[in-house]
């Protein structure tokens, strides 16, 4: 076959087909890329469902659920912040200082997910209108077309309609598209529709303020998954916006999970979202009541009941989304994509400064682990082709005969689960609609005090708010100016003007004034200025919503005693608002009583005063009346504030107050109250002082404070989280982000700066914690900072193995080089089954060399790694000390049969019949199991693998979330009972009466709890709450005793006996440098013997010329140890090299690469038949590779040729059979004397004086004669 392949024609048409090939696979896919299209999902006609999620919490503007022009679809992933916007909302442009107040001024920026962080301020958006649904004319359906599951609610989570034709949202009409013909109204017909929508805020990662806008009686969905949540809690906070929020309330909030019965929730609070057994999702519906007051044409109030569904679908998924930045009127904008979803948005052509400058980024937890590989555009225009992944600029333009152009903007992304090699293809869609408008806007002047002019600009079709106090304007007279303004406004002229609001609807004149008045009792009014215009034919509208509210408030002054200082306080609160203040202490007052002032605050607080003062304190339950009929704006009083049992105690003071038109106002102040505590508080933390750290790297915090007494007993574990509590971490002055915790052991992570200059600096961190009793402390460590590099090696661990709960003992330790920013997922990988990482990370030196066939886990190893199962190839799920049966019920038909059953399969009072029999009566249920492997659920439902910091730290979050440090032990700890068995374990799950064994390092612990139980003949026995064993001793005086046969026991003093079965040493090694042995200690009972060291070689240093040491280790105690090694010497790697042009051959050392001696020669050549080349019969050179000349036959016979190269006069003979070149005499070849097949015997001479005799002829004739 070599020398089949070395023929030249056949390699050369090889080559040809491989770039042939190669060709077709880069060029196929892109020839198809164009009919990859993701499908707009459709919903059914009467499943109105809106799926959105609010915009940023930082963002200004106004409190709209986005604009019409905006939409968004999830795919399937779900862990993106996909929104939809279903929902329409009109833009204004003014000055930010006039948006609406909080929460009117947040924008939603509906059709984008919610960004985060600062954004620069856009035109505020206001006023959702009630999405329309589409209609549908098939099953409804995701992203690649599948449909989907049933669900256990109606509303689809993460899948939003989209219009493919303008990229709206379910259908909904946005003002841009209303013509002349669209209108089906009368001329100037009054907007009734409800400008109400509420906002749902949530915390992504526990601290990202994000939301979420539902508009009045709609539904709206969104997705969260597990990594945007700290341990499952979603925080919430729910309120009222849009123009008619000044006159409504929430009146009831209520939350389902699933289809469980629903609860009563307040307005605010934390919900413990949990995931379905089957990894699916699960939703969560918070339903929320009100009721907004409004009037009608001829101002009669009335009142109207409205409802806001959220469904959270709480599901697995990976966090990720686009983010596609252009930069509109000059300030950047942003529009984020979830992956396989779409969002859709307008651009106007006088909002860019000539073509479209846009950006990509990947955003999301999952981001690090993406990388953008292509995106491409197409249109309506027939324009298409590539766009840069980073950012660039696209020309965008109009369709022929129109003045709209859809662009269709096609991203992929690659993202890799655990490895280049396991990457999966995600795509985002982005939908523009290009509008080319003709500018033409509505410029509403309006006059401070009559004087000070403050513009406000709605654009044509488009909505535009402002807020305007009381004391603004003189009398409550508005005078106003309308004009049109913009390219367009020569060729437009305004037709209607109307105004709608509390006094009904009145025509109005393009300037005047008209009188503004908030009805009697209310604190605000809702007004709609509503404009026409035609432009040429086209009939155009602006409306202005003008929220005319009052500015009152309330401030409470009192005054407390810190460290022996009067400190003054004060604290402000709006009306309808509830405020809580800083924590006093009780050293800080006298005997608990604090004078106070409260007055009206605000420009409008003129012929505002308060009525009456009550307080609440939790500490008794009681409510009292401080003061009534106050009748002033200002009043003073003290009280005595209480604790509420020891713990921080609740004092609300509720102030409520009226002006002299009617109109009522409240306010809530709470003032928590706490004794200061005497007793310690212990902080301690996994940092040492002093400890060495790796800068601008992750690195693990963990801390553990409690309250305790003067005789070390706890009085309270501190939690980050807890009620009452307070737990603050900080580096270098910033505070730190909780992000879990395992049991009383909060997690933190700690990221510190490099320095300015040079490799290390120092850094300062501090913990304060302070329990629910007042008992405070401090801890503070200082850091010694290293700049770090990824990859760089940090230190040094140990790993374990430890499945002692099996009987399968424990592994290890294998030595493990800690590398900066490497989380725990990769070093098991690495050391368990030999994972190669690639840079930066690479292979672990020493690993257990466990089959990777048997190993397997869910995740990656960057993202929610999970260890699911890990086998070494032995067969050990079969060796396992466990019983092997699907269900206790095949054991017996009651627990006392099933009892005795494990009792007999393990031996009556052994560890392993005890943890069973735990097991069975915590509710454990049987599985099987897998013979090569052990893992995830095998055995039992509780089953899997755990890991464990340092013996007995459990952290609460995958592998992947945390990293070793310098000298730490890692243990992956097998359990049969949701951690239980080791140390560990979650309430609520298999812990019904508890566990008296503990399976740790190799060695099971037993501790009953005994209960004394009279028996019906009159004596006591001993029964163990836990396992159910019963016994006639309590065993109180034991000691752990060799037997002398190789197995030991627990020894009883009081009964004189062994209380358990016997069990085998299990026995801890420890040796001592230098030496030839080891010792062995056993550490049930503490027997210790020597034996000889296992040595195992490790890498040598020899080289072929010098000598080396070589590494060895013991295998049994992992001692180590090194010794001489001579010179290896030369080794040939079977392979011969050629000098190029060279007529020599030659080998070299596989080891050093130098040539070994005696091994160069001169080619020998021989003739190949088959190939038709002469080649070396030693090292199978070729002639005709080495040498270009032409072979010139010298000589040749039948048996042999011999030739001379013409360039290099290398004589060559071949030998063979020739048939051309015989050398024929007399018919015989005088070579090989091969007879020639064409000679002719010559005729013999006839001999002298002899007659020839007659022929036939001759006879014949003579005959005839006769």
């Amino acid at each position: 076959m070599k020398k089949l392949f070395e023929n030249r024609i056949l390699r050369r048409g090889c080559c040809v087909l491989l770039c042939a090939a190669l060709l077709a696979a880069l060029l196929l896919p892109a020839a198809g890329r164009a009919q990859r299209r993701p499908e707009a999902p459709q919903f059914h006609a009467d499943g109105h469902i809106t799926l959105l999620g609010g915009g940023s919490a930082d963002s200004r503007g106004g409190a709209g659920s986005g604009t019409g022009e905006d939409s968004a679809s999830s795919g399937k992933e779900g862990g993106s912040e996909g929104v939809s916007g279903g929902s329409t909302a009109e833009r204004q442009e003014d000055d930010p200082s006039d948006a609406p107040a909080a929460p009117e001024e947040k924008e939603q920026n509906i059709g984008a997910e919610e960004t985060g962080g600062e954004q620069p301020p856009e035109e505020p958006e206001d006023e959702p209108a009630s999405p329309q649904p589409q209609e549908n004319s098939g099953e409804q359906s995701g992203p690649e077309g599948e449909p989907q599951p049933d669900q256990e609610d109606e509303t689809p989570s993460g899948t939003d309609p989209d219009n493919t034709e303008t990229g709206q949202t379910e259908g909904a009409e946005t003002p841009e598209d209303i013509t002349q013909e669209d209108n089906t109204g009368a001329d100037g017909e009054d907007e009734t529709e409800l400008d109400l929508f509420a906002v749902m805020t949530w915390y992504k990662y526990g601290r990202k303020p994000s939301t979420i806008v539902c508009a009045a009686d709609d539904r709206v969905g969104k997705r969260v998954v597990y990594s945007q949540l700290e341990e499952g809690v979603f925080s919430y906070e729910l309120a009222l916006g849009g123009a008619d929020e000044i006159n409504a309330r929430i009146d009831s909030i209520s939350i389902r999970e699933g289809m469980a019965r629903p609860y009563e929730a307040d307005a605010s609070g934390e919900v413990e979202m949990t995931a379905p057994a089957d990894g699916g999702a699960r939703r969560y519906t918070f339903t929320a009541m009100a009721t907004v007051a409004r009037y009608d044409a001829g101002g009669s109030r009335t009142e109207t009941e409205v409802e806001f569904t959220f469904v959270i679908s709480y599901e697995d998924g990976l966090d990720l989304s686009l983010a596609m930045r252009w930069l509109r009127s000059g300030a950047e904008t942003e529009l984020t994509v979830a992956p396989e979803g779409s969002a859709s948005r307008t651009v106007r052509s006088s909002e860019l400064d000539g073509a479209l400058e846009y950006s990509f980024e990947l955003q999301g937890l999952s981001a690090d682990d993406a990388e953008i590989v292509s995106a491409v555009y197409t249109s309506d225009t027939g324009d298409s082709g590539m766009l840069d992944e980073v950012g660039g600029a696209l020309e965008m333009k109009t369709a022929a005969g129109r003045d709209k152009g859809h662009y269709t903007v096609f991203v992929t992304a690659e993202v890799y689960e655990g490895g280049a090699r396991n990457a999966r293809i995600v795509e985002f869609t982005v939908q523009l609609t290009y509008q080319d408008s003709r500018e033409l806007a509505l410029e509403f002047t309006w006059y401070k005090k009559s004087t000070v002019a403050e513009k406000l600009r709605c654009e044509k079709n488009e909505r535009a708010a402002v807020r305007i106090k009381q004391n603004q304007l003189t009398s409550g007279e508005l005078m106003y100016r309308l004009e049109l303004v913009g390219a367009s406004a020569k060729e437009a002229e305004i037709v209607s003007v109307s105004l709608s609001g509390p006094g009904g609807a009145q025509k109005l004149e393009s300037r005047g004034s008209i009188p503004l008045s908030v009805p009697a009792g209310e604190s605000a009014a809702r007004y709609v200025l509503q404009v026409e215009a035609l432009m040429g034919r086209e009939l155009v509208r602006f409306t202005v919503n003008i929220s005319y509210v009052s500015d009152v408030s309330v401030c409470m002054r009192y005054t407390t005693t810190v460290d022996g200082v009067e400190t003054p306080r004060e604290v402000s609160c709006e009306n309808g608002k509830s405020i809580s203040a800083e924590l006093i202490y009780s050293d800080q007052l006298q005997e608990g009583v604090l004078p106070f002032e409260i007055s009206i605050a605000g420009d409008d607080s003129g012929s505002v005063t308060i009525d009456r003062v009550t307080l609440y304190r939790s500490g008794d339950g009681r409510s009292m009346q401080l003061a009534r009929d106050v009748g002033a704006s200002v009043y003073s009083g003290s009280a005595v504030l209480q604790t509420d049992g020891g713990r921080t105690g609740e004092n609300q003071f509720a102030i409520y107050a009226s002006d002299a038109e009617g109109g009522e106002y409240s306010f809530t102040v709470n003032i928590p109250y706490l004794s200061r505590g005497e007793k310690t508080v212990i902080i301690k933390t996994n940092l040492k002082d002093g400890q060495k750290i790796e800068n601008e790297t992750d690195v693990d915090l963990t801390v553990e404070a409690w309250s305790q007494e003067d005789d070390g007993s706890v009085i309270s574990h501190i939690r980050a989280t807890g009620s009452g509590t307070q737990m603050t971490v900080q580096l270098d002055g910033k505070e730190l982000f909780y992000t879990g915790a395992s049991g009383f052991v909060q997690q933190y992570k700690l990221y510190a700066d490099n320095p300015p200059e040079g490799d290390q600096n120092t850094h300062v961190l501090t913990i304060y914690a302070r329990d629910e009793y007042g008992n405070e402390g401090e801890l503070t460590v200082t850091l010694i900072g290293e700049r770090s590099t990824e990859g760089k090696s940090i230190g040094t661990a140990e790993i374990y193995i430890d499945m002692t709960v099996l009987g399968l003992g424990v592994y290890g330790p294998v030595r493990y080089d800690v590398l900066a920013d490497e989380p725990i997922s990769y070093a098991v990988a690495k050391a368990v089954w030999g994972y190669d990482a690639g840079a930066p990370f690479g292979t672990a030196e020493e690993t257990f060399g466990w089959d990777g066939a048997y190993c397997d886990y869910t995740g990656t190893l960057d993202i929610g790694f999970y260890l699911r199962t890990m086998g070494d190839g032995s067969g050990i799920g079969s060796r396992a000390k466990a019983l092997k049966a699907y269900s206790f019920d095949s054991l017996g038909g009651s627990e006392e049969e099933i009892l005795a059953a494990i009792d007999g399969y393990f031996g009556a009072g052994s560890a392993y019949a005890a943890l069973w029999r735990c097991i069975y009566r915590n509710g454990i249920a049987l599985t099987g199991h897998n013979a090569m492997s052990v893992g995830d659920q095998d055995f039992t439902r509780g089953s899997g693998w755990l890991y464990c910091l340092d013996d007995s730290f459990y952290p609460g979050a995958s592998m992947s979330e945390y990293s070793l440090q310098d000298g730490q032990k890692l243990t992956l700890r097998y359990t049969l009972a949701y951690g239980w068995d080791v140390g560990s374990g979650q309430d609520g799950y298999g812990d019904a009466v508890g566990y008296c064994v503990t399976g740790l390092d190799g060695r099971l612990e037993v501790e009953h709890s005994y209960e004394a139980v009279s028996q019906s003949d009159g004596t006591t026995k001993f029964v163990c709450s836990c396992c159910g064993i019963v016994e006639g001793c309590q065993h109180e005086n034991t000691e752990p005793r060799d037997n002398g046969d190789g197995t030991c026991g627990v020894w009883c003093f009081d009964c004189g006996s062994f209380t358990g079965p016997l069990t085998e040493h299990s026995w801890e090694y420890r040796f001592e440098e230098g030496a030839e042995e080891h010792s062995k200690v056993c550490k049930n009972c503490g027997l210790e013997e020597m034996e000889r060291h296992d040595w195992i070689l490790g890498e040598d240093s020899a080289t072929c010329t010098e000598p080396g040491i070589v590494h060895k280790f013991c295998d049994i105690c992992g001692a180590r140890a090194e010794e001489e090694t001579p010179a290896k010497g030369h080794s040939a790697s079977g392979e011969w090299l050629v000098e190029p042009g060279g007529s020599e051959h030659y080998q070299l050392c596989k080891s050093c690469k130098q040539e070994i001696a005696g091994t160069r020669g001169r080619h020998d050549y021989e003739y190949d038949e088959m190939g038709g080349c002469w080649i070396c019969s030693v090292c199978e050179a070729i002639h005709e590779w080495d040498c270009e000349g032409e072979l010139q036959l010298k000589e040749g016979d039948c048996q042999h040729e011999v030739y001379v190269c013409a360039s290099c006069g290398l004589t060559l003979v071949r030998t063979g059979e020739f048939e051309t070149r015989h050398r024929f005499e007399n018919g015989v070849c005088t070579v090989c004397k091969t007879r020639d097949p064409e000679y002719i015997e010559p005729e013999p001479e006839p001999e002298p004086g002899i007659e020839p005799e007659p022929g036939p002829e001759q006879g014949a004739e003579a005959g005839g004669q006769e």
